[in-house]
């Protein structure tokens, strides 16, 4: 090693976390296959809408469930559109 690295020894329960959106910007930024191999995927999807309003309404205070029936529907709108380009 240079002179200006060192080595830490990790703890026994030291975990690494990244977050990757595949879909995003993936011409630009996708991982070299060597990077990939040495991680696990876990896909996720969105929730179902009545579940989707529960969570907004949930989380967001104040918020009326016609308004987060709104988001909702205009989120599952982007959706649709994003996934037909």
């Amino acid at each position: 090693m240079s002179d200006n690295t060192f080595c830490l020894d990790a703890h026994e329960d030291f975990l690494l976390v990244i977050s990757y959106n595949p879909g995003y910007q993936t011409v630009l930024k996708d991982l070299k296959p060597s990077t990939k191999q040495r991680f696990i995927a876990i896909n996720f999807d969105f929730p179902e809408e009545d579940v989707e309003r529960k969570i907004v309404v949930n989380e967001v205070p104040g918020i009326s469930a016609e308004l987060a029936a709104k988001l909702v529907a205009i989120g599952k709108a982007h959706q649709q559109i994003a996934s037909n380009l």
